[in-house]
């Protein structure tokens, strides 16, 4: 089973990275043909969606930087052949509740599975799973790279947000997974995680 993880994406049309593509002809054209063979290939790729879908004009206040798309530039996902987002980062809630709605909209209407996040605590911390290679292989997605600042809410009951502090329960609730992908948290809580036993 082949599973490719992409970092960061951001499809913000003022960003360098779109203004570069743009110049080039799209977002494959910036990508080279082994990658997109790669990508293309896989049993399962999941991105990490690093902005949102919306046409919200208000940002959150205090953020240097906010990034959004078109909600119809989630087709762009299907490019690079992206099967699941993360939501579980700081710029999910770059445009307040609304951007994060429209979001989740965008992905669920083009099909796109994605984790991290959620209308509830229920759905934020939801496991969405794949068959591959007969095998069920489940995806979590947690973020505590805000956990000094207020810009990411936590999800609350009736409050779309992202899912926070989330690894414990992983842990207790998927005893039987086999490996484990941990990003953005820091080295100390990171093995401290790792050394946890079901």
């Amino acid at each position: 089973v082949t599973i490719d993880f992409v970092g960061d994406i951001n499809f913000d049309p003022r960003w360098h990275t779109m203004k570069y593509a743009k110049k080039q002809g799209g977002i494959t054209s910036c990508i080279s043909e082994d990658i997109l063979k790669e990508l293309k290939s896989a049993d399962i790729t999941m991105v990490n969606n690093e902005f949102c879908y919306t046409k919200e004009k208000k940002s959150q206040e205090g953020k240097a930087y906010s990034f959004k798309a078109n909600p119809k530039n989630v087709k762009l996902l299907e490019e690079f052949g992206t099967d699941i987002v993360s939501l579980a980062n700081n710029h999910t809630c770059d445009y307040g509740e609304q951007g994060l709605l429209d979001t989740m909209d965008a992905l669920t209407k083009e099909g796109i599975a994605y984790s991290g996040a959620g209308r509830n605590l229920a759905e934020a911390s939801a496991v969405q799973y794949f068959v591959a290679g007969g095998r069920k292989i489940a995806f979590v997605s947690a973020t505590e790279i805000e956990r000094f600042y207020h810009y990411t809410k936590k999800a609350g009951h009736g409050c779309p947000a992202e899912a926070q502090q989330l690894l414990l329960h992983i842990f207790r609730n998927l005893c039987s997974i086999r490996f484990l992908h941990i990003m953005s948290i820091d080295a100390e809580r990171r093995q401290s995680l790792l050394g946890m036993g079901c």
